[in-house]
């Protein structure tokens, strides 16, 4: 019988508070500079800078101003205009060709320039839009652009894509929730480090994604995670388990209001065991666990509520019916 009719779920929010680790910034792919509109209005800006002298540039709306303000650069040995043809007309203004033409930067080949980020609320989501051109043939090479983890993901730019004089540069734009008052961005250049402009903007939270490990077999107490710290455990049958199963504590679903379940025609039902082995050689509280279902209809949704922005957490749930007649796969 198809899974549309034969559906029997055990649905476990199991939610474990795990400790934050550093901010992890996620970037576009790169994109060619093309116009004013380059510039990003996502959200509300929190600053932008650009190394253009005291011309304050304003593009697509966009103030840009000299100074770092509350964030920091280290590594900085020189600043300097980018040389050759500023790339005015067509779609890029004299104001954005400004916001170009300066950098601070680090003469050592291959140097790392790294930008701090002051002043940023823990939990926060942030996007950070970052520029590299130098319009003069023999330019900057490229950048690589990252959050300081040495695994983190990175973004090239190309500093002149046509390798002519008058070439365009390259932007991207990354996004990251904070864990921290700060965060740490390096710019290493194949030729020289340098940080030409950016700008912070702060931004809607994203939704959340889970990433689901390879499911495994149901086969004792052990199962249940114990990482981190537990947050709520719940079971959806008329009774939870009389003491906890490997040091967790479960309760009824139907008796909490944080949480809510949408979706199946029978919220609550008992009588997903069975008599014999395996399932009969589990412990009394884990069968307890698992007797007891949300189940009927085609679908349905949990919505976790009354989460921390910014903290990382591990959800396991747990689909069982060890009668004969079982309810397919889920």
């Amino acid at each position: 019988m198809s899974l549309s009719f034969r559906l029997y779920l055990i649905l476990l929010s199991f939610v474990l508070a795990l400790p934050l680790r550093a901010a992890v910034i996620t970037w576009s792919a790169p994109l060619t500079i093309s116009g004013d509109s380059d510039v990003s209005t996502n959200g509300q800006l929190v600053r932008a800078v650009c190394k253009a002298g005291s011309l304050y540039p304003k593009v697509n709306g966009v103030t840009f101003t000299p100074a770092y303000g509350a964030d920091s650069v280290s590594g900085v040995n020189a600043s300097n205009y980018a040389t050759g043809a500023l790339p005015v007309g067509g779609a890029i203004t004299a104001s954005y060709a400004t916001l170009l033409s300066q950098n601070d930067y680090s003469n050592v080949t291959g140097s790392t320039l790294t930008l701090t980020l002051n002043g940023l609320a823990r939990g926060a989501h942030y996007e950070l839009q970052v520029w590299c051109h130098d319009s003069n043939a023999a330019g900057q090479g490229v950048m690589t652009v990252k959050s300081t983890g040495s695994t983190d993901p990175w973004v090239l730019l190309d500093a002149n894509t046509s390798g002519a004089a008058g070439g365009l540069g390259q932007f991207a734009v990354g996004t990251f929730t904070a864990d921290g008052t700060t965060q740490t961005v390096s710019f290493q250049g194949s030729v020289n480090g340098m940080i030409q402009a950016y700008q912070l903007r702060r931004v809607a939270a994203p939704m959340a994604s889970v990433a689901w490990e390879a499911w495994q077999e149901t086969t004792g107490d052990a199962d249940v995670s114990t990482l981190g710290t537990s947050a709520r455990a719940y079971v959806f049958g008329s009774t939870a388990p009389v003491s906890a199963v490997n040091g967790v504590g479960f309760t009824r679903f139907a008796a909490q209001s944080a949480d809510t379940l949408t979706g199946f025609t029978t919220p609550s039902a008992d009588g997903f065991g069975s008599a014999s082995a395996p399932f009969a050689s589990l412990s009394a509280d884990y069968q307890k666990l698992l007797v007891g279902a949300a189940s009927g209809g085609k679908a349905a949704s949990l919505t976790l509520n009354n989460l921390q922005p910014g903290q990382w957490y591990q959800m396991q749930v747990w689909v069982n019916d060890s009668r004969a007649a079982s309810g397919g796969r889920m």
